[in-house]
């Protein structure tokens, strides 16, 4: 008895514990927009390939290819105590991205969930390139 008391008590105990929290805020499509309308100053940063920017992209996003050798390089010639908001198409790079950042020391970074698809399931804008 002492022994299944004891393996529920660890299992218990495991379970309760709580994911490790990310070092960047990950915010629905909403809040994010209201966070760069926050922080004007702040940078948008589009980690999808060119090609997919090209097909459209939220207002003032430049594009920096998370999948690219350079991205590193290139996102050190950005602000670190300047806010950063990262998307993608649905997430997974963006996540990537913000991990990047976070650990090059940028001090505040926000990624977008779900990415550009949810963005415009939300009915918000985007650019397109005529």
């Amino acid at each position: 008895m002492k022994k299944i008391t004891f393996v529920v008590l660890l299992i218990w105990a495991f379970a309760c514990q709580t994911a490790p929290k990310e070092s960047f805020d990950s915010l629905e499509a909403k809040a994010f927009e209201q966070k760069i309308k926050q922080m004007p100053q702040a940078s948008i940063l589009d980690v999808r390939t060119s090609q997919e920017y090209e097909m459209g992209f939220i207002d003032k996003a430049q594009n920096m290819d998370v999948t690219s050798n350079d991205f590193e390089a290139n996102i050190e010639a950005l602000d670190k105590a300047t806010p950063i908001f990262v998307y993608c198409k649905s997430g997974k790079r963006s996540t990537k991205a913000c991990e990047i950042l976070k650990n090059k020391g940028f001090e505040q970074v926000y990624n977008l969930e779900g990415g550009i698809g949810s963005w415009q399931d939300a009915g918000l804008n985007i650019v397109n390139k005529p």
